[in-house]
């Protein structure tokens, strides 16, 4: 409600007829590059420790974010010919704004992942205030901003703050790992 009402109101129903058509695009392709992607990874990092719960997550990283760096050029590089096939073209840019989350969804989960196999939820909650934070912030302050050069252009502005939201969300995880390494791995003698 603290997003999508004033979304609404700022996008008009164009603006967010933009916003609604590339917004499940991205949730499907997200589904299916990080489906089952956290549990299966907290399984296996459960079950390791030391270097094996690290070797697990850096071939999760590899693994999963060229998944997903390969989706964000497709949906980017195809975003003209989805709107098309959606019959409203004026989404693409909302389409291309949200296609760098993929990439950067794709290495949480596999963070969210690690965390969790150490049972340490305190990453996975605070990466998710983060992420709706931005979202909210960046999203609204985007499509505002960005109205006046026309309602598809502002629910691109919205859709940017999905990936701000994602972004973010990452490099908190990411910064959160690099600081607790060193207790995470055992000293070598």
């Amino acid at each position: 409600a603290l997003y999508r009402i004033p979304l609404a109101n700022l996008l008009g129903a164009e603006g967010m007829a933009d916003y609604q058509a590339a917004y499940p695009i991205y949730a499907l392709l997200l589904v299916i590059a990080t489906g089952g992607l956290p549990p299966a990874i907290s399984k296996l990092v459960a079950g390791n420790a030391g270097q094996g719960a690290e070797r697990i997550l850096r071939t999760s990283l590899l693994f999963f974010m060229s998944v997903g760096a390969v989706f964000s050029a497709a949906l980017l590089l195809l975003r003209g010919p989805l709107a098309e096939a959606l019959g409203l073209s004026s989404s693409a840019p909302a389409i291309g704004a949200i296609a760098p989350s993929i990439l950067s969804a794709t290495g949480v989960s596999a963070l969210r992942g690690y965390f969790q196999g150490r049972c340490d939820m305190i990453p996975t909650a605070v990466s998710q205030v983060i992420e709706q934070v931005m979202k909210l912030i960046v999203g609204l302050l985007l499509a505002w901003r960005l109205y006046p050069l026309g309602e598809s252009i502002a629910a691109a502005g919205a859709m940017l703050g999905v990936t701000a939201g994602e972004i973010v969300a990452f490099l908190a995880l990411l910064f959160r790992y690099m600081r607790k390494r060193p207790e995470i791995l055992p000293q070598k003698t």
